[in-house]
């Protein structure tokens, strides 16, 4: 069995780009249990994959929360936040709310997720984009992504994707890839676009897959 690098070493080495358990208490409503503490005690990457992506990549402690919780627990905290810190984009009426992807609760643990689309991955249709992800990255679903613009929002004041969007591992119900992005002074936008189409603004989102399992 290995052993990934501690909570501390990683917070040194990925500064602002560190999302981890004290701020997403703080600003997504996440509430752990002691079981789920101890299970993100240790981060599956190692120190020379930190190293690596400290300026590109968010390392962000993912708890199983669904993105309307996100959306619940953000506006309950609205006040605090601001009109000036707006999250997200008109989402009472959106229409994603009776979607499934807003209810699955993704998966427990640490995901290093990319700030920025891959490059050179607009203009491309999804299976284009596809070819792009590397052999030690994945696509990350559409909860996984919100969860970490919106924490490291929050955390630091900067708006990731604010000009562009990327696609997400996500469907709607047609099989619509989602997408996020356009996160400007109004909020982050959800979206959905076929897979066999391409924009000029749209790229594909990716993560990096873990080289250390405990």
């Amino acid at each position: 069995m290995t052993t990934g690098t501690n909570q501390d070493r990683a917070r040194e080495i990925m500064g602002s780009n560190f999302l981890g358990v004290d701020e997403v208490v703080r600003h997504l409503g996440v509430v752990p249990t002691h079981k789920q503490l101890g299970f993100f005690k240790r981060i599956p990457y190692s120190g020379l994959q930190l190293e690596e992506s400290k300026d590109t990549h968010v390392l962000s402690a993912v708890f199983p929360l669904s993105i309307l919780k996100i959306l619940i627990n953000i506006e309950k905290k609205s006040a605090e936040v601001g009109p000036n810190r707006k999250v997200f984009y008109k989402y009472e009426t959106a229409w994603y709310n009776n979607e499934r992807f807003v209810r699955e609760v993704g998966e427990s643990g640490w995901q290093l997720i990319r700030k920025t689309p891959v490059q050179g991955s607009a203009c491309r249709n999804w299976l284009a984009q596809l070819e792009l992800i590397g052999e030690d990255e994945e696509v990350p679903c559409a909860q996984a992504l919100l969860y970490t613009i919106a924490g490291h929002f929050l955390a630091t004041g900067e708006r990731l994707f604010e000009t562009t969007y990327a696609r997400t591992s996500s469907v709607d119900f047609l099989h619509f890839n989602v997408f996020l992005g356009g996160n400007n002074s109004d909020g982050l936008r959800i979206c959905k676009y076929p897979e066999e189409k391409a924009l000029d603004v749209l790229g594909i989102s990716s993560a990096k897959v873990p080289q250390r399992k405990f």
